[in-house]
């Protein structure tokens, strides 16, 4: 978790949007991200960061994809590609940059 919340919290700090899928509420993210030294109020509230709430078997299916582009449509049609510029998976070893859309 802490090698998200870092990952998310350099794109925040050079202006790019930020998305996190999690099962966490919005406040118990925010209080672990403040707890290991990342603000995410202030993007949070710039809208600049997300925090995109999943079932439990979105997880499941995205770990196991044998086709990751699947995924990302499911996630380009519920926030839109042009929206965000890292994404964070749960179970993922590292985060997702994508480029801008053009």
């Amino acid at each position: 978790m802490v090698a998200a919340l870092q990952f998310l919290h350099a794109g925040s700090q050079i202006g790019e949007k930020c998305l996190l899928l999690s099962n966490a509420d919005l406040e118990g993210m925010l209080g672990v991200a403040r707890g290991w030294g990342f603000d995410f109020e202030r993007p949070w509230e710039q809208g600049t960061m997300k925090l995109l709430g999943f079932k439990d078997d979105f997880e499941l299916r995205a770990i196991r994809s044998v086709e990751p582009d699947e995924v990302l449509e499911e996630l380009d049609a519920l926030v839109g590609r042009d929206v965000v510029n890292r994404t964070r998976f749960p179970g993922q070893g590292g985060g997702l940059i994508r480029p801008p859309c053009g």
